[in-house]
């Protein structure tokens, strides 16, 4: 599975060029007989998050500074009416 997410690339190419490359964290740079080879090195990491700990989100209503800039001010988010049939 790794190997369809994350592929090894040989790139023949010169090592003032491979020196300029720009690097990504997901690959180990190497220069080996004259061509570079990009390697995958991918970091994994695992969590647990407890979502009946976390509250649901309030009501607009209930944060009216969200929704509106100032009284008397319309509000920028659409309303029913705003939303395409």
């Amino acid at each position: 599975m790794l190997d369809d997410w994350f592929r090894t690339i040989e790139l023949g190419i010169s090592l003032e060029e491979f020196n300029s490359l720009p690097r990504h964290a997901a690959y180990k740079y190497e220069y080996l007989g004259g061509s570079a080879w990009l390697t995958p090195d991918p970091r994994y990491g695992r969590a647990l998050l407890d979502l009946a700990s976390i509250a649901p989100p309030a009501a607009p209503d209930q944060h009216p500074a969200v929704w509106r800039t100032s009284p008397g001010v319309p509000s920028p988010m659409p309303t029913g009416v705003d939303w395409p049939a």
